[in-house]
């Protein structure tokens, strides 16, 4: 389940080169016990370089302490600092410097752990309103 990598065959013979794309890969981690997540989140979650997860401005991320134990140190983080606003923009452009940030590192081929509270499908995490991506992605 990784990027895109491999060449195509080019007109004149040769092999065009394709570069890899990271894939971002939605972590739903249950009803918030670190022990109720599947074996898989448990699986990509440690053996990320990239995670990323929503935090309000100002305050600790649920979703980071539900998987702390399972980040690895190495891992780069990248957080989404949302504001809680009755207006929609603020937190639109904390979404979209988020999606700025975790797009440069699939670009860059990494693959990105985005941690979701509860079930990303449920609560729509990575819906086209909050994230734009271009990329390839598994939940």
């Amino acid at each position: 389940m990784s990027g895109f990598s491999g060449g195509i065959q080019a007109s004149g013979g040769g092999i065009l080169e394709k570069k890899k794309v990271g894939v971002l890969y939605g972590v739903g981690l249950g009803p918030g016990d670190p022990e109720l997540m599947t074996l898989k989140a448990a699986r990509l979650i440690g053996g990320a370089a990239f995670v990323a997860y929503p935090a309000l401005v100002g305050g600790a991320s649920l979703a980071r302490s539900i998987a702390a134990d399972l980040i690895p140190k190495s891992a780069a983080e990248i957080v989404v600092k949302v504001p809680m606003t009755v207006e929609r923009g603020p937190a639109q452009m904390a979404y979209n410097k988020g999606a700025a940030l975790i797009a440069a590192a699939l670009q860059a081929g990494e693959d990105v752990v985005y941690l979701c509270e509860g079930d990303p499908f449920f609560y729509d995490y990575l819906d086209s309103k909050s994230f734009s991506f271009q990329f390839h992605m598994w939940i």
